[in-house]
């Protein structure tokens, strides 16, 4: 296969994921206002936004030095180094997410009631989407090293799992806090 033909293919494997990505969580989000209310949608927003933010900060930027790394090393030579260098950022990313998760429910309550000036339901949706910084953070992480090897259908499958497991887990989660 040709490198046009292979930019074309991936393009269009990522556009479509991105374009199903977006349109669930835009729908997700409409249901959600529609179902249960604009103060329920705004705790959701609101802790979207901490888990997020502290995503960002789990992640270290490793998922993009991993993609640089790993595309400048060859798959048959170097499979050593790779190896090495994909479990090393994995465990540093999983052992900061969790420090960021432990910090992020430890302060939960403050950052709830003090800062955002919130119901006391937020508090317990931050707590329930800070458990899912690490397995995020992981997933993306992962999803940026197969990249860095060329292959971007599987960052697509990271993306199309995440917003249909986060839609389902978080969405079950703020029903059973609600009633």
């Amino acid at each position: 296969m040709n490198t046009a033909s292979k930019i074309a293919k991936e393009s269009t494997i990522t556009f479509s994921g991105m374009f199903y990505g977006n349109v669930n969580r835009y729908l997700y989000t409409a249901l959600l206002a529609r179902w249960v209310g604009a103060e329920i949608l705004g705790i959701y927003s609101m802790a979207n936004a901490i888990m997020l933010i502290s995503e960002v900060l789990g992640k270290m930027g490793l998922e993009t030095g991993i993609m640089r790394f790993v595309s400048r090393l060859s798959p048959e030579s170097d499979s050593e180094k790779i190896q090495k260098l994909i479990a090393s950022s994995l465990k540093m990313t999983v052992a900061f997410s969790l420090v960021i998760m432990v910090g992020l429910i430890i302060s939960s309550g403050f950052i709830g009631t003090q800062i955002l000036n919130g119901p006391p339901l937020l508090t317990s949706v931050i707590i329930v989407f800070a458990i899912a910084i690490p397995f995020n953070a992981l997933t993306l992480v992962s999803a940026f090293a197969t990249q860095g090897f060329k292959r971007l259908k599987y960052k697509l499958c990271d993306a199309v799992f995440k917003s249909n497991h986060s839609f389902g887990v978080y969405g079950s989660v703020l029903f059973v806090c609600i009633n």
